[in-house]
């Protein structure tokens, strides 16, 4: 099953399933918003909320594994993550969402015991960050640092502007010694040099914050995402203020459906030939090592790997909570079309 079927990265992975010959059954909150897509595509389809835990567990009884597509997840995974451990389903997800990635880890003995895998996280960027962190901390044992960068060309979708403005209350963290420490918004970026050309980047407290410690065992680690200098020095100046704001729940509520309304994702042309772009870095005190990624476009990269991932998930025999890149290994990665990692700069 595709829960949530009817937004934007839903859709693509409904097309992609097919596209791989798969016939899952697409689900949601509403079910006008995906009928013609699931009648197009000639899939059975139907519609439940996530707010009774009976009906979810009866929706989905039998079935081997749900894609959850439904954001924000702080909101929508619990509910569904439980349902699936109930009945004995796989649950995957294409979440960044710092705490989710939390609940899934304090649910592993839980789904171990019922059979079940949890893998959230199976898109961009978890996908190709996480597998980039596996493959630099393998290359340099005994790391204590890690950062990790991402550069998307392209705007977001509805739903990942929605899942940002809920995160924006928590504040913008770091790895430090193992603990999430908050750092203030805007600050500490630095320039990065990607394959194509230097982006200025500043720190974002994405999955990776998590996944990251449970893929390599580093204890510090900082992510950060291209911005134009201007908007990072915006952030600077009114982040703070912002993010006593948003606590509010009316007002989160409003900026939420007013980002919600105002973002499109990208257009199906960005989609085709977008490029997206990791950098990743483990080092000591004396040593370090880099390596460089180039994928598709990001939303079109979370179709292709989302998919890819409930395969490997259904025939793989894994239980428990796990992190994509010790699910599926460093290279996962570079089985999505126009994927190119490298330990230089310059890929072509």
């Amino acid at each position: 099953m595709i829960y949530g079927a009817g937004g934007f990265t839903g859709q693509l992975a409904a097309r992609e399933a097919v596209r791989k010959g798969l016939r899952p059954i697409l689900a949601g909150r509403s079910a006008p918003k995906f009928q013609s897509l699931a009648e197009e595509l000639r899939l059975r389809f139907t519609s439940f909320p996530l707010d009774n835990a009976a009906l979810i567990r009866e929706k989905i009884r039998g079935l081997k594994a749900v894609l959850h597509c439904a954001g924000p997840f702080v909101h929508t995974a619990d509910p569904m993550m439980l349902a699936c451990i109930a009945e004995g389903v796989h649950y995957l997800d294409i979440t960044g969402e710092i705490s989710v990635f939390q609940k899934a880890f304090s649910l592993h003995a839980e789904a171990a015991r019922a059979g079940v895998v949890l893998i959230p996280g199976t898109g961009f960027d978890v996908i190709p960050t996480d597998c980039m962190a596996r493959y630099v901390a393998s290359r340099l044992p005994g790391a204590t640092s890690l950062d990790i960068a991402f550069a998307a060309v392209g705007s977001p979708s509805p739903g990942t502007a929605r899942s940002m403005v809920e995160g924006l209350p928590s504040g913008t963290m770091n790895r430090v010694n193992g603990k999430l420490v908050p750092v203030s918004p805007g600050t500490g970026g630095r320039d990065i040099a990607f394959s194509d050309r230097k982006r200025h980047c500043i720190p974002v407290s994405w999955g990776d914050l998590e996944t990251a410690l449970h893929t390599t065992g580093i204890q510090n680690i900082s992510t950060y995402m291209s911005f134009p200098p201007a908007l990072a020095r915006i952030m600077r100046w009114t982040g703070p203020a912002l993010q006593k704001v948003l606590r509010a729940g009316p007002v989160r509520n409003a900026v939420s459906a007013a980002a919600h309304f105002l973002s499109s994702g990208p257009n199906a042309a960005e989609q085709a030939h977008g490029k997206s772009y990791i950098y990743a870095c483990a080092s000591t005190k004396t040593e370090k090592k880099e390596a460089w990624l180039e994928t598709m476009e990001a939303y079109a990269f979370t179709a292709r790997s989302a998919v890819l991932s409930v395969e490997r998930a259904i025939s793989s025999g894994l239980r428990g909570y796990i992190t994509p890149a010790l699910a599926f290994g460093e290279d996962f990665v570079l089985q999505i079309e126009g994927s190119i990692r490298s330990e230089n700069a310059r890929l072509h």
